[in-house]
Formats: C-alpha cells, sequence, structure tokens
C-alpha cells in the first residue's frame, strides 16, 4: 500500500489567519491517531492533542512512539469516515 501526500496552499481569499487557523484545527480534529496491538485499541485520540503533545513535550512523544512499536503496536492517522 503506498501513502498519498497532499500539500495545501492558502491564499488570500481564506479569511485571514484566524480563518486559516480554525479551519486546520477542525481538520485536525477530524483526524484521529489509532495505536492498536494485534486486533485490540489502545488508544484513539484527536491530531491535534498529539500535535500540541510533541510541540510540549518531544522527548516524550519520541519516547511513546518507540516503546509502542517495540511492544508489537500499529500506529495509524484515520480521517473521521475511513474504516
Amino acid at each position: 500500500m503506498q501513502a498519498q501526500a497532499s500539500n495545501e496552499t492558502f491564499g488570500e481569499d481564506e479569511g485571514g489567519t484566524g480563518g486559516r487557523l480554525k479551519r486546520l484545527f477542525h481538520e485536525g480534529n477530524r483526524r484521529h491517531v489509532v495505536v492498536t496491538q494485534g486486533e485490540r485499541q489502545v488508544v484513539d485520540f484527536p491530531l491535534t492533542i498529539g500535535v500540541i503533545g510533541a510541540v510540549l513535550a518531544p522527548p516524550l512523544a519520541a519516547l511513546g512512539v518507540v516503546v509502542a512499536l517495540i511492544t508489537g503496536c500499529s500506529i495509524a492517522v484515520k480521517r473521521d469516515g475511513d474504516d
């Protein structure tokens, strides 16, 4: 399976920085980080929370990813409406 990348370009008709930030925050809340181990879902949280956590505590975020991968967990980013 090949991952698809997407780019977003912001223009002047976007409603200013506040409008852009509000839209990005909303989009971040529509995407969720899902950590599963086998068939069991361990954690599910909005991507926005994950980004805030990674910005405020990068070493802890990196440690969490390493521990999740060592223990055989899968980490996925899903958008609302995805299966």
